[in-house]
């Protein structure tokens, strides 16, 4: 029997968490590098690290800004994406099919 070579497949779930960690590793990097900064410039008892401190801390204020500022417009955001509209397009198929009578009705008071 001859060995065939089996095509690649692609692990969805794979790739989403290696992406998954190139955003975190984003994100955390200028916090990260701006902690860092202050600490070292703290530790100076000179105007060059008082200066690198103050970098430090400007470094972490403005990243941790733009990250609420993210997350805040992500909350407020109305936009759609191709998925959300194909979910609402579909979603009285969604609901559970109502109890309804079959046959003639019947009263019992004659």
């Amino acid at each position: 029997m001859e060995n065939q070579a089996t095509p690649a497949t692609l692990d969805i779930l794979a790739v989403a968490r290696a992406t998954e960690r190139k955003i975190q590793l984003k994100r955390g990097l200028p916090i990260a590098l701006g902690l860092g900064l202050a600490a070292f410039g703290w530790t100076r008892r000179s105007g060059i690290g008082r200066t690198l401190g103050a970098l430090g801390v400007s470094l972490i204020l403005h990243s941790l800004r733009t990250e609420i500022e993210k997350a805040v417009h992500k909350l407020t955001s109305k936009t759609s994406d191709r998925v959300d509209t194909a979910s609402m397009g579909s979603f009285p198929a969604s609901d559970p099919p109502a109890l309804a009578q079959i046959g003639p009705r019947t009263t019992h008071a004659e």
